[in-house]
């Protein structure tokens, strides 16, 4: 991790982005974006960057999926299809632990579909809430 933390500030930032680009398969909108990588250039969202990856172990969500099934309030998992970090395959696991939940994909959206697909996010939502 200390060998990243030395990068220059500039190419800091192109680490941020490529790996931010990395989650999406569609078009955002540049502020929403920006949005995203700016927290990560400060020196301790830097420090934080990193150490995410470091302490990455799946071991913490396991230990929860156990109690997934006894989720009591309603759920609907929204999955983009095409999400190139978690692939619809563990979206579909998840959804076999919490068998009282409704799921859907989205076609042609990555990871971020709140911000590939905005108003498609806000339809399924609305409806999932009532709100049709």
């Amino acid at each position: 991790m200390d060998a990243f933390l030395g990068l220059p500030p500039h190419i800091h930032r192109a680490v941020v982005e490529a790996y931010i680009k990395g989650a999406i398969v569609n078009d955002i909108d540049f502020g929403d974006f920006e949005m995203l990588v700016e927290p990560w250039l400060s020196e301790d969202g830097r420090a934080s960057f990193y150490r995410q990856f470091a302490q990455a172990d799946e071991r913490y969500t396991a230990e929860v999926e156990p109690m997934f099934g006894d989720i009591r309030c309603p759920v609907k998992i929204i999955w983009g299809e095409d999400d190139p970090w978690i692939p619809l395959a563990r979206g579909k696991a998840l959804h076999a632990l919490i068998p009282q939940a409704s799921f859907e994909t989205l076609p042609g959206v990555g990871h971020l579909p709140q911000l590939e697909a905005p108003d498609l996010m806000l339809r399924r939502l609305s409806a999932f809430l009532g709100g049709d």
